[in-house]
């Protein structure tokens, strides 16, 4: 009987060490708080604003210079939002600007902290790669650790206390 037991546990942490394949997932069609990449900004600034309960006229402008992106911030007592636009990145309306960037950051308390991973897990689903260490991130083509690279397609970000998602190849070179 000792025998037996021993064997199934050597069989279970066999199994537990083998790694899962890194879920791919494509960040491009995902939202945070209504707001799209590739989004114009007056349709941004409404998601935001609507996702928030806030006015329009809350919103806080940064305009670009340079090659540093133009943008936005909405902000409440428990949490801000901050969104990038390029102008006249290939999504974007003839003319306009599109949105590059948007980051979620949330007060750093311990029920906002929780209620934002509870509810990044249910709306996006398992992570592509973190899991186990506590930032996660979802893109479709992970590297060969499993990571998702900050480069050639968008990509969802987890921390404690914020949550991003940003196509990093529209960004200033």
């Amino acid at each position: 009987m000792q025998r037996f037991i021993f064997a199934a546990s050597l069989a279970v942490a066999g199994a537990a060490v083998q790694a899962e394949e890194p879920r791919a997932v494509d960040a491009a069609g995902f939202d945070i708080a209504g707001v799209k990449l590739g989004m114009d900004v007056p349709s941004a600034i409404e998601a935001a604003a609507s996702f928030l309960r806030v006015d329009k006229g809350s919103v806080k402008f940064e305009r670009q210079s340079g090659s540093t992106p133009g943008g936005f911030i909405v902000q409440t007592k428990t949490q801000s939002l901050t969104v990038l636009f390029k102008p006249f990145a290939p999504s974007a309306p003839a003319g306009g600007e599109t949105v590059i960037s948007i980051k979620l950051a949330v007060r750093y308390a311990p029920e906002h902290l929780n209620a934002l991973k509870a509810s990044t897990l249910e709306k996006y689903g398992p992570p592509t790669s973190g899991m186990s260490a506590g930032t996660w991130s979802w893109c479709r083509h992970p590297d060969e650790a499993g990571d998702c690279p900050a480069g050639p397609e968008p990509v969802l970000s987890y921390w404690p206390g914020s949550l991003k998602l940003a196509d990093y190849s529209q960004f200033p070179k």
